[in-house]
């Protein structure tokens, strides 16, 4: 009784200390209407550390597994979805946390996964969660910081792509403002001519995005016809 009195009189923490703080996430993947005992093969659990109390506004979102990413993560685990990871190589922007990362190169057997996110912090805070579920194999899941605004030939991406092609690459929530967009459009179309001229093969390309405002879905139209457009 006096610990529930002690925690009660406890003031809570305030709104930019609480979203500090970190916790540990365990999500079950498993496809829909399957059980755990009818499931062979890996765990089909991932526990990642991220910040709950995070919320869209901020920004830098990427210390959170928002619905966009379970919602790719759900189509990735159907049977269509398994087929475009199961010994392939992946590319994912925007990262995060890691979930689909984690959920391709643990549960869905792909050959390779190559990681990537703007922000320095996230990609630390990523290896941290590839540890969590044994994925510090650079090896397996190479995880690297990835700006976009330029093209990528001639960068680090060049060489891990003649190193392992990439057939799919993979993002949710990639363009969830104006300003991602007109980021990402450049490195988009250098990346279109480089196609073109056979640098690099065509990728299929799946993206979730959570519609959360009318300028949000915009930007994100706009970008996703033009991705249409060119490939």
């Amino acid at each position: 009784m006096s610990c529930l009195s002690s925690l009660m009189s406890s003031e809570l923490p305030s709104e930019t200390t609480a979203v500090q703080q970190k916790s540990y996430v365990t999500f079950t993947t498993l496809p829909e209407n399957a059980s755990r005992e009818e499931e062979e093969g890996p765990d089909p659990t991932m526990t990642l550390l991220e910040r709950r109390q995070l919320i869209s506004g901020s920004l830098t979102t990427g210390f959170r597994t928002w619905e966009a990413a379970l919602h790719l993560g759900a189509y990735l685990l159907s049977g269509p979805g398994q087929e475009l990871v199961k010994g392939k190589s992946i590319l994912e922007l925007g990262a995060g946390t890691g979930f689909l990362a984690i959920l391709c190169a643990k549960n869905l057997g792909a050959a390779h996964v190559t990681t990537t996110d703007g922000d320095e912090g996230v990609v630390e805070a990523l290896k941290e969660n590839l540890f969590l579920n044994g994925l510090d194999d650079e090896r397996k899941v190479l995880t690297s910081v990835l700006r976009w605004g330029h093209g990528v030939r001639g960068s680090w991406v060049q060489d891990d792509y003649e190193e392992h092609p990439y057939d799919t690459v993979i993002g949710a929530d990639i363009v969830s403002k104006p300003h991602d967009a007109l980021m990402l459009q450049p490195s988009t179309d250098a990346f279109v001519a480089d196609v073109r001229q056979g640098c690099f093969k065509r990728i299929g390309r799946h993206y979730s995005h959570a519609l959360r405002s009318s300028t949000n879905h915009q930007s994100h139209h706009r970008w996703c016809d033009t991705q249409r457009r060119y490939l």
